[in-house]
């Protein structure tokens, strides 16, 4: 299930005969590499279309990359003392 409302601008909300609420009975899919939601609603009030459908297609840009293993810290060598040309303790 699914709600989406539209009250109108936030400085002055629709009266609520003009305002959209709309409940969906959706599915969550799988098809290839693609996900898919897709539902059919019903508007609650005046303001709303009666019956709606909808559909969303989505996918993993990055799917078959690899992710780059972490790595802890690394030790950094200490730097020659230039000064006095002798290794830094």
């Amino acid at each position: 299930m699914e709600y989406y409302t539209d009250l109108g601008p936030l400085q002055n909300f629709l009266p609520f005969n003009e305002q959209q609420h709309n409940i969906y009975a959706v599915v969550d899919f799988k098809v290839g590499r693609f996900d898919v939601n897709a539902g059919i609603g019903y508007g609650l009030t005046p303001g709303s279309d009666r019956l709606m459908g909808k559909i969303i297609i989505g996918t993993d840009l990055t799917e078959g990359e690899t992710s780059k293993p972490t790595q802890g810290p690394k030790s950094f060598r200490k730097a020659d003392n230039l000064v006095s040309g002798l290794p830094r303790p």
